[in-house]
């Protein structure tokens, strides 16, 4: 399965649900923290997978791979950002 198809199949999708308005500013505030957590694994995740599916998670590059293909794609999602990932990896081997 690629990359591609596991974004699809929703492997990566952030698994806290993002808080309704209507609960109190305290629990908001809490289930907010909860919400962001849950973004910073997924992405997290999601970047290593995506180094091991182009087996850079070892290479001096690969950092510089992630952030410009994140800089790149992330406002339109992962798709993006591994559609830009996969071009830049082009570049540094």
């Amino acid at each position: 399965m690629t990359i591609r198809d596991r974004i699809s199949s929703g492997e990566f999708d952030n698994k806290v649900p993002y808080p309704p308005k209507d609960m109190s500013a305290e629990m908001r505030a809490e289930a907010m923290t909860a919400y962001r957590q849950g973004e910073q694994e997924r992405i997290g995740r999601f970047r290593l997978e995506i180094a091991r599916e182009y087996k850079m998670v070892t290479h001096p590059k690969e950092e510089l791979v992630w952030n410009k293909a994140w800089d790149h794609g992330h406002a339109d999602g992962l798709g993006e950002v591994a559609y830009w990932y996969e071009e830049f990896v082009e570049v540094v081997r």
